[in-house]
């Protein structure tokens, strides 16, 4: 995906959202789902919903180095098999999160494509 715009957009589709772009929303146009606006990128709910609709696997671990403890998440859809998403989770776990939900939701929509 080249931009939110995209991402946003692939995992509507997958997530089979009747999606559009509404008015202004920070210059980019507000996402619109079923009429309501629509942003799992910054808005939890959403994003926990689109995981759910999507049965995303959600998983984090911890491991211990150097002396250091490091927190990773991976997000995977059921259906694929494999690891759509991989990383360690920095200073805002909840963005990190709601990324990577979108990104695998985008990548179920682009398995779809093929």
């Amino acid at each position: 995906m080249n931009n939110d715009r995209e991402l946003l957009e692939a995992a509507a589709r997958a997530a089979g959202y009747a999606f559009k772009w509404g008015t202004d929303w920070h210059d980019k146009g507000t996402p619109l789902v079923d009429g309501r606006d629509w942003y799992p990128l910054d808005d939890d709910g959403d994003a926990l919903r689109l995981a759910v609709k999507l049965r995303l696997n959600i998983t984090f671990t911890q491991e211990l180095g150097r002396g250091h403890k490091n927190e990773f998440m991976q997000v995977s859809p059921k259906t694929m098999g494999h690891l759509a998403e991989f990383g360690p989770l920095g200073s805002d776990p909840s963005e990190t999160i709601r990324r990577a939900i979108v990104r695998a939701a985008a990548s179920l929509e682009q398995g779809a494509e093929k």
